[in-house]
């Protein structure tokens, strides 16, 4: 039940303290454009031995200049090791990324390890920090997935609301539980139903090393199993809000049902 294959680094801050590392000010603070680097703890020759060492790196990246900084690093490593390239590294967040860096994680095989409730939680601020044309470029997970970049979804337990209903919805439709904004905040960055479920399941298992072993239903995996009152699937076309309504009636881990609602 435990695989010990990677360690996490932070290359900056968070957007909403304004920590991010932006290539240019922050629209709602004249001449600040937070941290990153060693300004914020990251030890590039620590990490760099880590990934020599075969571990898998994750590291948190939030601006766009941190995103920029954090695969600049990823491209060093790279060139003196190569083999570094089928290690899965991952960017937690992979928040703002500028335009000329979106084909960069396909290239350099960098997953983005992104979070669907962030974008319609931070949504009511966000656009103050970065302003109208640089948030078209923040949690972005059309953009890069077009670009061929894999992508991993996840809650960023305990950091946002961890139920997989929520994290659907949102990623389905870029609006909050309160169904806020109307059509979508950036709908055009929306997942479709099919992609969301993968974000949370294969893709993830993908990112674990663990595709041939879990994250689909096929003779010869695990058995993980998660049974839910409704087909996210059908739903997430025909009445997304609805998703927010679903619950889970079975979690079975290794064949093993682990977890049996009281309502089932």
């Amino acid at each position: 039940m435990l695989t010990t294959r990677a360690v996490k680094a932070f290359y900056d801050g968070a957007l909403g303290s304004r920590g991010a590392r932006l290539l240019d000010d922050y629209s709602d603070q004249a001449g600040h454009r937070g941290v990153s680097g060693d300004q914020y703890g990251f030890n590039e020759a620590i990490v760099a031995d880590m990934i020599a060492a075969g571990f898998q790196v994750s590291v948190h990246a939030i601006g766009d200049a941190g995103n920029r900084e954090t695969l600049d690093f990823f491209e060093r490593v790279a060139a003196d090791n190569p083999a570094s390239l089928e290690q899965r590294h991952r960017i937690a967040h992979a928040q703002v990324v500028h335009p000329d860096d979106v084909a960069r994680f396909a290239e350099l095989n960098i997953i983005a390890s992104m979070q669907p409730p962030h974008a319609v939680e931070d949504k009511t601020w966000a656009e103050d920090r970065l302003g109208p044309e640089r948030v078209r470029h923040a949690y972005a997970w059309r953009t890069l997935r077009e670009s061929g970049a894999r992508l991993a979804f996840n809650s960023d337990l305990a950091g946002s609301d961890h139920n997989i209903f929520y994290g659907l919805h949102a990623a389905i439709t870029r609006r909050d539980k309160q169904l806020q904004p109307e059509g979508g905040w950036y709908p055009e960055q929306r997942m479709t139903p099919e992609e969301a479920v993968r974000g949370y399941t294969i893709w993830g298992a993908y990112a674990a090393f663990a595709e041939d072993q879990t994250g689909t239903l096929a003779p010869g995996k695990w058995g993980d199993i998660t049974v839910m009152d409704l087909d996210p699937m059908n739903m997430g076309e025909s009445d997304p809000a609805g998703l927010l309504n679903g619950s889970v009636l079975f979690t079975i881990v290794g064949g093993r049902v682990v977890f049996r609602s009281s309502e089932e």
